[in-house]
């Protein structure tokens, strides 16, 4: 008697599960464990990213143990070694650079762990799945915006704030740039540098720029961090009128910039639906359903006209 009614329960229960679209294997399941290496969590548009992937993977069951490189290439491959040595069901990796990761794509290729890529690549294709946006496609909304703005002047005197040289997010922005503004008759780079994303070193670099040229028309920054850095010292100096800052990210406080005035423009990049993302296909990943090798987000240019729209 006892076996029919378990029996009965059981079929009871696949009845139900299957008219509220719950299938009996993630039912069975205990919740998924992910392993997640952030590049900094004081880079404010990582810290907005890992928020949104933290909180989404609450909404899923999913238990996230979160790492935090700190911009250090050993550091993040010593994380990524530990998540592989704790079995964790699937791992998401926001590479510190595009060659120095390869090896931990491997690495989880061999341990059998499904890698979702957030925000930034590897040139080791081997992954499972990249979430993020198309980085050139942000230096090229960003070029467009300053071959517009300048269009018809003579000579043109740029400085570039670029990323940690050899990230992928540095590398397709300045192609970007390039191939819409670097590349017009005119345009004179008078120097560029990293600025490693941070905005004190923003500061700093744009200070020294300011003894060195006595002319500059624009600086292209490829985040709003170190734009905001630059910023500040464009200000400080009393040259605000003379020189176009342009960014990247639609931070809040480059959107309260743009609404200003003090910033031209920036480039907006969906750090909630980056990080959203990624733990979604996180989670189709480790119950084993078929996801894509891209899931792309699209950057948008973020003017004084539109900024109201971006800064929420």
């Amino acid at each position: 008697m006892k076996k029919v009614l378990v029996s009965a329960l059981t079929v009871v229960m696949v009845v139900w599960m299957a008219a509220v679209g719950v299938s009996a294997a993630w039912a069975a399941e205990k919740p998924i464990v992910v392993g997640y290496a952030a590049l900094s969590l004081n880079n404010a548009f990582i810290k907005a990213l890992s928020e949104a992937l933290e909180t989404k993977g609450k909404e899923l069951g999913a238990e996230v143990l979160v790492s935090d490189a700190q911009d250090n290439i050993e550091r993040q491959v010593g994380q990524i070694e530990d998540f592989i040595a704790k079995k964790v069901d699937v791992i998401i990796l926001n590479p510190t650079d595009v060659e120095a990761m390869n090896p931990s794509v491997d690495a989880c290729k061999k341990s059998g762990i499904p890698l979702i890529l957030v925000n930034t690549t590897t040139s080791n294709t081997d992954y499972t799945c990249y979430v993020g946006s198309a980085n050139e496609e942000s230096g090229i909304i960003q070029g467009q915006f300053l071959a517009e703005n300048f269009k018809g002047q003579d000579v043109v005197n740029v400085v570039i704030l670029h990323g940690p040289f050899g990230h992928s997010a540095e590398i397709g922005r300045y192609e970007g740039l390039k191939e819409t503004f670097l590349n017009q008759p005119g345009v004179k780079v008078l120097s560029e540098q990293t600025g490693n994303w941070k905005r004190e070193e923003g500061l700093r670099m744009m200070e020294d720029w300011l003894q060195t040229y006595p002319k500059i028309d624009c600086l292209a920054s490829q985040n709003d961090e170190m734009a905001l850095g630059a910023l500040e010292a464009i200000k400080a100096a009393g040259r605000l009128d003379e020189i176009l800052v342009v960014g990247i990210d639609a931070l809040p406080d480059a959107c309260a910039a743009v609404r200003k005035g003090e910033m031209a423009a920036t480039v907006f990049q969906d750090a909630a639906g980056q990080g959203i993302g990624a733990i979604e296909m996180a989670v189709k990943a480790a119950h084993g359903e078929s996801i894509p090798k891209e899931h792309m987000i699209p950057y948008k240019l973020v003017t004084k006209e539109n900024v109201d729209e971006y800064d929420k």
